[in-house]
């Protein structure tokens, strides 16, 4: 299967990023001679091209999933630098 079994394509989230950025650029090159505005602002999905080479690399692939990980804790420090410019703008 395609979507419903245990190991199909569809289970693993790069899996569906890399087909979400396939149909929009195959949608955006159907209606490309339309003047729908909305296939302009899909045009602007190509920015995500370059994520279907994580797919390819593994090693990509961890550093782009560990980054992910490490937000929430981005945002503590975020949280913690905010304060200390608050005090030192409040000096």
């Amino acid at each position: 299967g395609f979507v419903s079994d245990e190991h199909t394509y569809l289970r693993d989230s790069w899996n569906v990023l890399d087909m979400l950025i396939v149909a929009l650029g195959i949608i955006s090159l159907v209606l490309a001679e339309s003047n729908f505005s909305w296939v302009r602002s899909l045009r602007t999905m190509r920015v995500l091209r370059p994520l279907r080479v994580i797919n390819h690399v593994p090693e990509l692939k961890i550093v782009v999933n560990t980054l992910f990980r490490s937000i929430p804790e981005l945002g503590n420090v975020l949280v913690v630098s905010l304060l200390c410019w608050l005090v030192f703008g409040i000096l």
